[in-house]
């Protein structure tokens, strides 16, 4: 049995899981948001601290097309539905700006 590490203070998914670090699983949020799809927007508010920085890096090591993130979706809820993944991970440009 490993143990997971807390990753203080992570913001970025990838970090995350390559770090083998205790992680939430919030993969759902993809399937939800492509279920509504296209939205007019989307707005994402919460208040400090409560990961919204982490849920904008998971989506866009989903969507980004010049990752290959399978590895690290592995074993998490999204990675159940197969023909999603297949046809929307690592298949769009994005832009991810931290302010």
């Amino acid at each position: 049995m490993s143990l997971l590490k807390i990753h203080i203070g992570g913001k970025f998914f990838s970090d995350i899981r390559k770090n083998n670090c205790c992680y939430i699983d919030k993969t759902d949020i993809i399937s939800e948001f492509l279920n509504n799809f296209p939205p007019v927007a989307t707005l994402i508010t919460r208040p400090r601290r409560f990961g919204k920085t982490l849920t904008m890096s998971m989506l866009q090591e989903f969507f980004d097309i010049h990752k290959q993130s399978y590895e690290l979706f592995e074993g998490l809820n999204i990675y159940k539905n197969k023909e999603l993944c297949s046809s929307w991970m690592n298949k769009y440009p994005t832009i991810f700006v931290l302010f």
